[in-house]
């Protein structure tokens, strides 16, 4: 069980992190900051050695992804250890990130945070909410004026439908299964299934995709209303053709790590709750 006793080393990651720390002090659960080298704030522990800091701490929680381009996902720290030294640090600690290393894992007692379901569906909101954002700032009207397509009815695609309704009576999301078909007519929305929307792209002024396959070819691309905006949320590489999309010079955004970039304190306030949930400190926190 978690007490005022528990330490928590919060290992690498971006601004996420700092939402992590100051939920856990908020919560009087030490916490202690590393792998921040590149900037300026107290709140990080730069006087004590990684290898003391992982010995003296009861779980440790690393970012999410926990790796990028083949290492820790640290992009404000040049010194730590390669994974294969950290995964040798980390022997016997329970570990906690978001998605899997087979160097971390087969080492320590690790938890993937992207298999709890609870954070799953609270980064969805997040990425729901940034996107709108995202598009807000990038579209040369009001979302209220424009007919706004989603594309895919998985997480992400109900919150969007969920939030846009509330800006727009002009919403159309595409699926393949009667049930989803079903589910988006009842809650007001129009539908159209994924393999008609190159016969109806033209209508379209803005469209959030979040279906994991390239959906957006060159045929369908082409098939898009000029100075139509399609924000790709779907996980890498995304869902359009990157070649076809410039050679047409569709205004195409691929919006990654949505959550991390506009609610950073949030994003790292739900994954402290799930860490603390998941250690034994607080049922649903």
């Amino acid at each position: 069980m978690c007490n005022n006793d528990t330490v928590f080393l919060l290992l690498g990651g971006d601004e996420r992190m700092f939402g992590v720390y100051d939920y856990l002090k908020s919560r009087d659960v030490t916490a202690r900051l590393y792998g921040f080298d590149l900037k300026n704030d107290q709140r990080i522990c730069s006087k004590h050695s990684l290898e003391d800091l992982i010995r003296e701490s009861d779980a440790v929680i690393l970012p999410t992804p926990v790796v990028s381009n083949g290492e820790l996902f640290a992009p404000y720290s040049k010194d730590l250890p390669s994974l294969e030294k950290l995964s040798e640090m980390l022997i016997g600690k329970r570990v906690y990130g978001g998605g899997k290393s087979a160097l971390i894992s087969e080492k320590c007692i690790y938890t993937d945070l992207l298999d709890d379901e609870w954070l799953v569906i609270r980064n969805a909101e997040l990425t729901a909410e940034a996107a709108i954002s995202e598009a807000v700032n990038s579209i040369n009207r009001s979302i209220s004026d424009s007919n706004v397509l989603i594309v895919g009815n998985g997480r992400i695609g109900k919150q969007l439908r969920r939030l846009l309704k509330e800006y727009t009576s002009d919403l159309t999301v595409s699926a393949r299964k009667n049930r989803d078909m079903a589910e988006i007519e009842l809650s007001g929305a129009k539908y159209i299934n994924t393999s008609e929307i190159a016969k109806n792209a033209n209508r379209f002024d803005l469209i959030f995709s979040t279906v994991p396959a390239k959906v957006f070819d060159y045929n369908l691309l082409k098939e898009l209303k000029e100075m139509c905006l399609l924000i790709d949320l779907a996980s890498a590489p995304g869902s359009a053709d990157i070649k076809a999309v410039n050679e047409l010079n569709i205004k195409y955004v691929f919006a990654k790590a949505l959550p991390g970039r506009y609610f950073p304190l949030s994003s790292g306030e739900a994954i402290a709750k799930t860490v603390l949930r998941l250690y034994g400190g607080e049922i649903n926190a």
